[in-house]
C-alpha cells in the first residue's frame, strides 16, 4: 500500500509540475487601466507621453496672454512635429497629432494641417485641370487662410551610468511662436526622471 500512495504522490507531483509548465509557456492578456503608471525601463514610455501632452496643453491654455489671445476669437495655428533629440525611438508623429487634438477640442484654435499639404495639391489640381469636376464646386488656388501662430517643440535626453545603476532625465519643450512678430508668446517645459539598478545576478 505504501509504494502504491508513493506512486500516486509521484504522479500527481508530475501532473502539477506538468501543469505548471505548460501554463509558464502560455501568453497571456489582460485590460490594463490607463491611468495606472506602469514604469518597466528607462525608456520615455506611453505614461510619460500621456502626461507630457495633458501637462503642455494645459499649461498653454492656462497662460493668461493665451487666454487673452482666445478670448474673442480663434486664431489660426500649425502645430510642427516634436523634434527627437535623443538616442531612442519615440514616435513623435503620435505626441504631436495627440497636442493637435487636444487643442482642437478645447475649441480656442482653428488648424492648418501641413503634412498633407503635396495631397491636397495635386488634389486642386485635379479638379481644375481634369474636366470631370464641376466649375462651380472646384477648390482654388491661394484661398487658404494662413496660420498666425505656430506650436513646436523637442525632446531631449541626459544620460549617466554608474556600476550597475542607469539614470535617465528627459526634458520636453514647447513653444508658441507669433509667426508674424516672431515673439515667443509662450514655452514650458516637462521634465522626467527614471533611475533604474540592475540586480547582481541575471539579465
Amino acid at each position: 500500500m505504501n509504494k502504491q500512495r508513493m506512486m500516486r504522490g509521484a504522479g500527481l507531483m508530475a501532473a502539477v509540475a506538468g501543469g505548471l509548465f505548460f501554463a509558464g509557456c502560455v501568453t497571456t492578456t489582460k485590460d490594463v487601466d490607463p491611468t495606472q503608471r506602469n514604469t518597466m525601463s528607462t525608456n520615455f514610455s506611453v505614461d510619460d507621453f500621456q502626461q507630457t501632452v495633458d501637462t503642455m496643453v494645459d499649461s498653454m491654455l492656462e497662460f493668461p496672454p493665451v487666454k487673452e489671445l482666445t478670448a474673442q476669437r480663434r486664431p489660426m495655428l500649425v502645430v510642427n512635429k516634436v523634434a527627437n533629440n535623443t538616442s531612442q525611438y519615440i514616435d513623435l508623429e503620435a505626441m504631436t497629432n495627440s497636442i493637435r487634438t487636444r487643442l482642437i477640442r478645447s475649441g480656442k484654435f482653428r488648424f492648418q494641417d501641413r503634412t498633407n499639404d503635396a495631397a491636397l495639391a495635386n488634389e486642386l489640381g485635379y479638379q481644375k485641370q481634369s474636366g470631370m469636376v464641376n466649375p462651380t464646386t472646384q477648390g482654388q488656388f491661394r484661398k487658404q487662410v494662413g496660420a498666425e501662430f505656430m506650436l513646436y517643440g523637442s525632446i531631449s535626453e541626459m544620460s549617466q551610468h554608474a556600476g550597475r545603476t542607469t539614470d535617465v532625465a528627459y526634458m520636453v519643450t514647447m513653444n508658441l511662436r507669433d509667426i508674424q512678430t516672431g515673439e515667443i508668446v509662450w514655452t514650458d517645459e516637462q521634465k522626467c526622471r527614471k533611475v533604474q539598478t540592475k540586480p547582481v545576478f541575471g539579465m
